[in-house]
């Protein structure tokens, strides 16, 4: 299929504010809501001379960036730290000190988050049902029915392989990416790469079986 005109559907920690920050000046490339980062495709459907583009990424990957995101997020130099409705601020309203309470472990955090006797289960529970870059990437690009993946995409990306793609994409609309090199915008600060334990990969099996369902990840 050639595109000749697209609509971004950006799913949180899949790699779409590179792809955001190249395209805004594109003629023919638009993200999926004027005013609005992230949005659920059947609430605001391409146009009827539009089709519907995502990006995709292994869920044991996003967590661990949605994690680190968290434990990032009120560091001052963080890129997100200052935005109208700061992750941080949120934490503090709720009265969680994220990387105290969950030790910068993501294994800790899954583990609290799936057993309800775990003296942290509340918090994570809470955290990982408030903040939207812990949704599926179902819950995003799902029909209004939540029988599948909504007819009106039409092209998958995946964040493993999203150079090579998008530049594919970007030759038939004639546009060539100017990609971000060292410091990027969106760069994790915390350089901690805890790998996640077999019991943690059992839980987001669970707790994302509507993408390993509907999007063929490998297990």
């Amino acid at each position: 299929m050639t595109p000749k005109r697209i609509r971004f559907y950006h799913v949180p920690k899949s790699g779409g504010t590179a792809i955001y920050n190249m395209t805004k000046k594109w003629k023919n490339f638009k993200r999926a809501h004027p005013n609005k980062n992230h949005i659920q495709i059947y609430k605001y459907p391409p146009g009827l001379d539009e089709i519907g583009l995502t990006i995709i990424r292994h869920p044991y990957s996003r967590f661990i960036s949605a994690f680190y995101h968290m434990v990032d997020s009120c560091n001052q130099q963080f890129y997100y730290r200052f935005a109208a409705k700061s992750d941080c601020e949120e934490l503090k309203k709720m009265g969680i000190d994220f990387n105290e309470t969950f030790q910068q472990n993501p294994n800790y955090f899954l583990e609290a988050l799936v057993n309800y006797n775990h003296i942290h289960h509340k918090d994570a529970k809470k955290i990982f049902n408030h903040f939207s870059i812990f949704k599926s990437q179902f819950y995003w690009l799902g029909d209004v029915f939540g029988f599948g993946i909504h007819p009106a995409i039409k092209i998958i990306l995946h964040q493993e392989n999203l150079k090579h793609e998008f530049d594919h994409i970007a030759s038939q609309l004639g546009e060539y990416p100017i990609w971000p090199v060292g410091n990027q915008a969106n760069q994790r600060l915390t350089k901690d790469n805890v790998m996640l334990s077999s019991a943690s990969k059992k839980a987001i099996q669970k707790l994302y079986k509507d993408d390993f369902k509907h999007f063929k990840f490998e297990i």
